[in-house]
């Protein structure tokens, strides 16, 4: 394989029978992208593959190339993508310490955005329940199955991480200590006073 621009990354579909490079060219292997793309990985089952570039990824079939899922949009550059066990989901984490779990068949984002600073790195449990994320000086980890908590439930963590919630016209406006104590119970019932 020769690469045209400066490589960006490389992977091995988990049978080892695919392997991809990307590189500062806007492609990864045959795929063109309008631009350089910034993450990439496998399915667990190699039939898949996920290319960020900048704030958009897409899903993209291993053996011919298609794009089943509609364009996936982030807030800011796409640094990491981390898939789900059975390869049904994946978390993307950006530049401005966001991070999403995507529905990988769907292109529908599974949870409201989740924010901690910064989003250094992300793994899932081998079941798919639990979600860890990494900043420089703490993990958290959450359930995130979709058969055990609500949206509701996931929007509840995502104010509570990011201590802000969507106002009625749509701003973020940041909670105060009070909504936080409220929040931290509802998501944590066994620790209420």
């Amino acid at each position: 394989m020769r690469l045209t621009g400066g490589l960006i990354a490389l992977g091995f579909s988990s049978d080892g029978k695919r392997f991809i490079g990307a590189s500062s060219d806007n492609r990864a292997g045959p795929i063109s992208h309008d631009y350089g793309v910034t993450a990439m990985a496998f399915s667990p089952d190699g039939a898949r593959l996920l290319i960020a570039a900048g704030a958009q990824a897409r899903t993209w079939e291993s053996a011919t190339g298609n794009a089943p899922t509609a364009p996936m949009e982030h807030d800011s550059t796409i640094a990491r993508i981390v898939w789900v066990p059975d390869g049904t989901r994946a978390l993307f984490s950006d530049w401005s310490n966001t991070a999403r779990i995507w529905d990988a068949v769907t292109g529908r984002t599974v949870t409201p955005p989740l924010r901690q600073r910064p989003v250094a790195q992300g793994a899932f449990s081998p079941d798919g329940r639990w979600l860890a994320l990494a900043s420089d000086d703490r993990v958290r980890i959450w359930d995130v199955s979709p058969a055990h908590q609500s949206l509701a439930e996931l929007a509840g963590l995502a104010e509570l991480l990011g201590a802000r919630r969507l106002d009625q016209t749509g701003s973020l406006a940041r909670l105060q200590a009070p909504e936080l104590r409220e929040l931290w119970r509802r998501q944590h019932p066994e620790s209420a006073d």
